[in-house]
């Protein structure tokens, strides 16, 4: 019987891995066909941290140093973004500029979010007095525009990298404390908190277990989208000279010292703002993207 019909052969079982990997590219390809504006953010960013990383091998000349027979010469082979008015190669500052910005940028928004966290959820949860006391002295930080806010602090604080952070992040927990703050009413309304509340939670453990995890999406909205807003505020510090001080390379800083030579060299004078300007854009098409994303409500109107 067994030899009439033929050896069995034995079923195909796809790899589990490979199967796994398909729907992963699949995944990654929709997304990037449904948000690419947010691709090439996430694209301009990775590239940013690159360049950030591998900054000392990426310069071609040192950043501190110049030369006397290279000043305000405009873009070559050797000197791809030109020189300054001291002779020293625009390229490898403003590829080292990249390295504080983004440094101070991400420090800036760790702490500006941890502080954000901490106050909107404090005051979303507690409510009454205590969430009245907190959104009027928001209110009273808010009142200030953002730069001259900035400026406050930091002729308070200094010009050093850790004085801009601090300055920086205080600015981003005022700025974004309002965010969380809806976003912890929203989740602390839903039956499940209510009902981990019936049971006996703390406050703490429903603020930890509950609201936090629920509160991740519209957290690295804002978070994505600040990180545009500290480079900028830091480019515009250092171009008001409250900022980085020389030598360490900045873009801002860069803006300012060219400034006077806009007309002789204007290629030169472009490459720092340039760099500004993608760097901003790119943060900010990531945020949007990941509102869509991470909003089920943006998705479904897609």
């Amino acid at each position: 019987m067994q030899s009439q019909m033929g050896a069995v052969e034995p079923l195909a079982i796809p790899s589990a891995s490979g199967s796994s990997t398909g729907r992963r590219l699949r995944k990654a390809f929709r997304l990037v066909r449904g948000y690419p504006l947010g691709a090439l953010g996430l694209a301009v960013v990775l590239l940013m941290f690159l360049v950030a990383i591998f900054a000392p091998l990426i310069a071609t000349h040192p950043v501190d140093q110049g030369s006397g027979d290279a000043i305000l010469l405009p873009p070559s082979g050797e000197h791809f973004f030109g020189t300054d008015e001291y002779g020293r190669d625009v390229f490898s500052r403003v590829v080292y500029g990249a390295r504080v910005s983004l440094y101070i940028g991400f420090g800036s928004v760790a702490v500006g979010m941890v502080a954000a966290l901490l106050l909107g959820m404090i005051s979303a949860y507690a409510g009454g007095f205590v969430d009245t006391v907190f959104q009027r002295f928001i209110d009273a930080a808010m009142a200030f525009p953002p730069l001259v806010f900035l400026l406050v602090l930091a002729s308070v604080f200094g010009s050093g990298v850790w004085q801009l952070i601090l300055a920086l992040g205080i600015l981003g927990a005022f700025r974004n404390t309002r965010v969380i703050r809806a976003a912890v009413l929203s989740v602390a309304s839903t039956q499940y908190v209510e009902a981990a509340r019936v049971l006996g939670a703390s406050n703490t453990r429903i603020l930890l277990r509950h609201v936090l995890p629920n509160i991740f999406g519209p957290t690295m909205v804002v978070a994505t989208v600040w990180l545009g807003v500290a480079i900028i505020s830091e480019s515009s510090l250092s171009y008001l000279g409250l900022g980085i001080q020389p030598p360490t390379p900045s873009w801002g800083r860069m803006l300012s010292d060219l400034r006077p030579f806009m007309l002789q060299v204007p290629a030169v004078v472009m490459f720092p703002g340039i760099a500004i300007a993608v760097t901003v854009f790119a943060f900010n098409v990531l945020g949007d993207a990941l509102r869509d994303i991470l909003d089920p409500r943006m998705r479904g109107a897609r």
